[in-house]
C-alpha cells in the first residue's frame, strides 16, 4: 500500500513474491500472543484453545513463507 500511494519505494533487487514471503515468515511468533492470551483468557480451556490456534497460525505462516520464497529462489550462476 505504501508503495502504491508513493510513501515508500520497493527495492529493485527484490520481487513482490520475495517481499511477501519475508512478510509471511514474520508471522512466526509465540511469545507475545501467548502472553496476551494468558492475560485475556481466564479459563484453562480457553487458554489451551488459544495456544493451539497460535501454534497452528505460526506453522501456517512458516509453510506459506517458505513456499513463497522457495518458488522464487533462483540459484546463483
Amino acid at each position: 500500500m505504501a508503495v502504491g500511494i508513493g510513501l515508500a519505494i520497493k527495492p529493485a533487487n527484490y520481487s513482490w513474491a520475495q517481499l511477501g514471503g519475508a512478510g509471511a515468515l514474520a508471522g512466526i511468533g509465540f511469545t507475545m500472543p501467548l502472553f496476551i492470551a494468558g492475560q485475556a483468557l481466564p479459563g484453562a480451556a480457553e487458554f489451551d484453545a488459544a495456544k493451539l490456534a497460535i501454534f497452528a497460525a505460526s506453522i501456517a505462516s512458516a509453510v506459506l513463507g517458505t513456499t513463497l520464497l522457495w518458488r522464487v529462489h533462483s540459484p546463483d550462476p
